[in-house]
């Protein structure tokens, strides 16, 4: 008997795998039919905030998930962004839904018919600065009644490594049909997944995505992009099937807020300084297990709230720092401008005109251009 449990051990891990999906090795246009569309409507009448999606007649994409004993339907939580009713609060729909069907674009005959959002959460932020439903972009759904013709995807829990290629499986605003992108993972930060994207096809409506790796499995939902600084390109992120899992196994604490970039810097640089702040932010990017507890993920944005609130209080060089120290990271024009901005506060305007013009070469925004044009004018005088 021990010798049989040791021969399991040292199996090679792809022999003790899922079996893979028959249908993934065919063309994908031959593929079942998996990404649908969110069709919804509110007891008040509420459906779309976006007056353009009222024309297209839905939000996002959902899927469905075959779970083993079960079969649920998910989509992107952010969906709830445009899909709001404002009666209620938090990431909640239940008592207010009247309707919510999802069936494939195109075709309103094959129906998903959802009966109970499973992850609600009244006290969940929704919006605003501070939401962090980003790191937890599930909503996770029972069903009333689904479709044979509608294909449900089995989760994939184990890792994912560098180089793996998925398939990311949209129904765009702006496609007539579904549309299959292929990408590969550049790495995992947390439950964050980053992929390689190529930005024309970032399309609106995509949000909701189910990404399937290889065999046919569900490794993540699609969430957004942003400027990865470590890689210096545009990734797309999905989030992974971690937090599903974490729905089903009905752990406690779910929607709990990773803790604050801001919040946790600037009590070290009250106490410590800003020096040491920083080296203390390079420490906790350096440690993957990070990524788990604190929102990483948002750090342009929690530096440079950390900058201006170091302007606000009068800590003018501190705020210089800081910038300095995320444009070097990020190297977004958005961070660029902010240390162009705190260069002209200090009364540096070579440094600022160095800072805008970085801005202006990563993108072409206004702010650049104005601060640029009067740089020009008060040298001139």
């Amino acid at each position: 008997m021990k010798n049989v449990f040791l021969l399991i051990l040292f199996m090679p891990v792809n022999l003790l795998a899922q079996p893979k999906e028959p249908w993934v090795n065919q063309p994908s246009k031959d593929w079942p039919t998996i990404a649908l569309v969110n069709e919804v409507l509110y007891k008040n009448g509420d459906s779309y905030d976006d007056p353009s999606l009222k024309e297209i007649g839905y939000a996002g994409t959902g899927f469905l998930i075959d779970t083993g004993t079960d079969t649920l339907a998910a989509t992107a939580k952010h969906v709830l962004w445009t899909a709001q009713n404002h009666k209620q609060s938090g990431v909640s729909v239940n008592e207010e839904l009247k309707q919510w069907v999802m069936h494939p674009r195109g075709d309103s005959e094959e129906q998903v018919i959802i009966k109970k959002l499973i992850n609600e959460d009244k006290g969940e932020v929704l919006m605003g600065p501070e939401s962090s439903i980003l790191e937890r972009d599930w909503l996770i759904f029972s069903i009333e009644q689904t479709s044979s013709q509608i294909y449900p995807l089995k989760p994939r829990y184990t890792s994912l490594l560098p180089g793996e290629k998925v398939y990311r499986l949209s129904n765009p605003y702006s496609a007539a049909e579904t549309v299959i992108y292929e990408s590969e993972i550049i790495r995992t930060e947390g439950n964050d997944i980053l992929l390689k994207t190529d930005t024309t096809k970032l399309k609106p409506g995509s949000s909701g995505s189910p990404v399937i790796d290889t065999d046919g499995y569900l490794v993540g939902i699609f969430s957004s992009a942003f400027g990865d600084a470590q890689s210096g390109q545009n990734v797309e992120i999905a989030v992974s099937t971690r937090y599903l899992r974490d729905v089903l196994e009905n752990k406690s604490q779910l929607n709990k807020p990773k803790k604050s970039v801001y919040d946790t810097l600037f009590k070290i640089v009250k106490q410590d300084g800003v020096e040491l702040a920083l080296a203390f932010f390079d420490e906790l990017s350096a440690n993957k297990d990070n990524y788990f507890t604190y929102n990483l993920r948002m750090a342009e944005p929690e530096l440079s709230r950390l900058g201006n609130h170091l302007i606000e209080i009068g800590r003018l060089s501190d705020a210089v720092q800081v910038f300095e120290f995320n444009a070097r990271r990020q190297s977004s024009w958005f961070a660029w401008n902010n240390l162009g901005r705190s260069y002209r506060l200090l009364g540096n305007q070579a440094k600022a005109r160095e800072a805008y013009e970085k801005s202006l070469y990563l993108h072409k925004n206004e702010e650049a251009s104005a601060a640029l044009k009067e740089l020009s004018s008060s040298e001139n005088e």
